[in-house]
C-alpha cells in the first residue's frame, strides 16, 4: 500500500459499488489514521483484532491499519450468529472487535466476553453501552505512520475454514507466507513474480465480490495491487449488479466461486460477457457440467485453482496454458513455482505418478497450525508437510487431478468408491439438476453409496420409485457395479456452508436419523 501511495499516489487504486473512488493516497493516509487510534488504544504487535463487517472501503483500509501496528486480523463470517461468534473470538484470544451497522446488534448481544467493540457507519452510537465510534476517533488521528516491519514468522491473519466437518477451524496465516503466494500466483499467470508496477490507466480494475472475510476475497484484493490494478470492491455478490458493474468497468478477467458460476449460468436477465477474456474458479471443486455450460454459454474459458487456507494456492492453469493446449480435461493443473507436493499411500509413502494417494503439500505458504487448537494442527503438521485431507494423482507430466476428501472415500465390500467419481455421472442425467454422495452403514457390504438429488425444476418426483430404479440403473450402466448408487433422497436443497461446499457431514447424520 505503501509502495503504490508513493509510486501513483493520485492513482486511483479502489473503487466501490456506490462509484465513490479513493486514490493511494487516501487509502495509505486513511490506513495510516486507523493505525495511529488502534495503537492509542494498545495495539501492537501480535494483537489480534477482530473484525465483523460487510465488503466496505473502511473494512480494506483497517486490514492495512491493522497490518501497519504489526497486529493480527481476524475477519469473521458476516452471517456468524452469537454462538459462532463466542467461539471464534474466544478460540483466537480477540477481545477488540471492529464491527459496521449491519454487526452491532449481534456483537452486542456477546459484549460481555469483549473489552472494546468499535462501530463504522453508524450514525447512532449507543454510548450508554460503551460502545466506541470508531469513525470519529479515527478522524481525529494522524495520516501518517511508521509501519512495522514484520519478521519471516509473524502473523498476518488468522483466517476460519468453512467448517464443512464440524466448527470452523482457525488457520494461522503470516506476512512471508501471504507475500509468498502472491509471487507464485502472479508468477504462474504472468511469468514474472515480483511486485509490477503500476498498470497502465486503461486497463480495466480487479473485481473483488468475495467478502473480505474470506481467504479468497483477501487474496484477490492482495493480487490486485500486487500486479499494479486498481480494485473494483463489491459489498456482496448479487448477479445483476455484478454483471452490471462488471460491463461498466469492462473487466476482462473474473474471479468466482463455483456458486456463483452456478447463478450466473442460471440467471433469468440478460448477461453480457463480451468483455470478458477469462473466468477463474476457486474456493471449491467445480463440477465439469457447470464448467461446460458456463463455457458453451458464453464463450469464455474457465480456469482452475486448487488450494485451501491451509496451503495457499498449490495448482492451477493459466492463459497461456490454455493457448499452448496444455490444459488436461478433469485436472486442475500444474504445481504453482515453490510449491513441493507428494501423493502419499497408506503408509505415509510417496506413490508413482499415476497411483492415487493422499495430497502432502510444502511450501513458504503453509500454515503453521490453527489457533487454539493444539489436536487438529498435530493432525494437519507432518514434519514440514501439510496433510490437506485431499485424494488425488500426479500424472507422469506433473498435472494434478484430485478425486476427492479422504474421509469421503467409501469402503464398499472391499473396493474405495469415490463420491465425486459418482457425482460426474450422474450430473449427466437429464432429470438431474444437482447431487451429493455419500457412504452410509450397510451390514453386509460395510458401506454404499447414497445420492442426494435435486430434481430439475419440470421433472416431478410424483412416481418416485420409478424415478429411482431408473437413476439406480443409469448409474449401473455408467460405473463398475460396486460404485453404482444403492439408495436415493429426494431433496429441494442441500446444506451449505457459507463458502457454498456442500456439508455432507450433515447429509450423513440426516441418514443415520431416518
Amino acid at each position: 500500500m505503501e509502495a503504490r501511495a508513493i509510486e501513483g499516489p493520485e492513482r486511483v487504486g479502489l473503487i466501490y459499488q456506490d462509484g465513490r473512488e479513493y486514490t493511494y493516497r487516501q487509502m495509505n493516509e486513511a490506513s495510516c489514521a486507523i493505525a495511529n487510534y488502534l495503537k492509542s488504544q494498545g495495539v501492537g504487535p501480535g494483537d489480534r483484532v477482530g473484525v465483523y463487517m460487510q465488503n466496505t472501503p473502511t473494512f480494506l483500509f483497517t486490514i492495512f491499519g491493522i497490518w501497519k501496528t504489526g497486529g493480527v486480523l481476524v475477519p469473521v463470517n458476516i452471517m456468524y450468529q452469537a454462538e459462532e461468534l463466542i467461539h471464534a473470538f474466544s478460540s483466537t484470544h480477540v477481545t477488540t472487535v471492529i464491527t459496521d451497522t449491519n454487526g452491532l446488534e449481534r456483537i452486542l448481544a456477546i459484549r460481555d466476553t469483549l473489552k472494546a467493540i468499535m462501530v463504522s457507519g453508524c450514525t447512532k452510537i449507543p454510548e450508554d453501552q460503551g460502545i466506541i465510534d470508531f469513525d470519529r476517533q479515527v478522524s481525529a488521528h494522524r495520516q501518517e505512520f511508521e509501519t512495522f516491519v514484520p519478521g519471516e514468522e509473524d502473523v498476518a491473519a488468522i483466517l476460519f475454514t468453512g467448517g464443512t466437518t464440524g466448527a470452523p477451524k482457525a488457520v494461522i496465516t503470516n506476512h512471508h507466507g501471504w507475500y509468498k503466494a502472491l509471487c507464485d500466483l502472479a508468477g504462474g499467470h504472468t511469468g514474472s513474480g515480483a511486485m509490477h508496477p503500476m498498470a497502465d490507466t486503461r486497463i480495466p480494475p480487479n473485481m473483488v465480490a468475495m467478502p473480505l472475510f474470506h481467504g479468497g476475497g483477501q487474496q484477490s484484493m492482495l493480487f490486485a495491487y500486487h500486479i499494479g490494478r486498481a480494485v473494483l470492491l463489491l459489498e456482496r455478490f448479487k448477479v445483476a449488479n455484478y454483471l452490471s458493474l462488471a460491463k461498466q468497468y469492462n473487466v476482462r478477467s473474473l474471479v468466482l466461486m463455483p456458486t456463483m458460476i452456478h447463478d450466473i449460468v442460471n440467471y433469468d436477465g440478460p448477461v453480457d460477457l463480451s468483455h470478458v477474456k477469462t473466468v477463474t474458479s476457486i474456493g471449491q471443486e467445480l463440477r465439469p457440467l457447470l464448467r461446460t455450460q458456463f463455457e458453451e454459454k458464453f464463450n469464455i474459458p474457465i480456469l482452475l485453482n486448487y488450494g485451501s487456507t491451509e496451503v495457499g494456492h498449490v495448482a492451477g492453469w493459466g492463459v497461456k496454458d490454455l493457448k499452448n493446449g496444455l490444459w488436461k480435461p478433469g485436472s486442475v493443473g500444474r504445481l504453482y513455482p515453490g510449491v513441493v507436493l507428494e501423493i502419499r499411500g497408506e503408509q505415509g509413502t510417496p506413490m508413482p505418478a499415476g497411483e492415487i494417494g493422499e495430497i502432502y503439500v510444502r511450501s513458504k505458504v503453509t500454515t503453521k497450525g490453527y489457533a487454539g487448537n493444539a489436536e487438529e494442527s498435530k493432525s494437519l503438521l507432518h514434519d514440514g508437510w501439510v496433510c490437506t485431507g485431499d485424494m488425488g494423482r500426479l500424472d507422469a507430466d506433473g498435472v494434478l487431478f484430485i478425486n476427492g476428501r479422504k474421509r469421503e472415500m467409501i469402503k464398499c465390500g472391499g473396493f474405495q468408491v469415490w463420491p465425486l467419481e459418482i457425482e460426474k455421472v450422474l450430473m449427466k442425467h437429464p432429470k438431474i439438476s444437482d447431487v451429493a454422495v455419500i457412504g452410509v452403514p450397510d451390514d453386509r457390504l460395510g458401506e454404499i453409496p447414497k445420492a442426494f438429488i435435486i430434481l430439475k425444476a419440470k421433472v416431478s418426483p410424483k412416481y418416485s420409485e420409478d424415478l429411482k430404479k431408473e437413476i439406480i440403473n443409469y448409474c449401473r450402466d455408467n460405473l463398475a457395479h460396486f460404485k453404482a448408487i444403492r439408495a436415493i433422497a429426494f431433496v429441494t436443497a442441500f446444506p451449505r456452508a457459507d463458502t457454498g461446499k456442500i456439508l455432507k457431514d450433515q447429509l450423513k447424520r440426516q441418514s443415520i436419523t431416518e
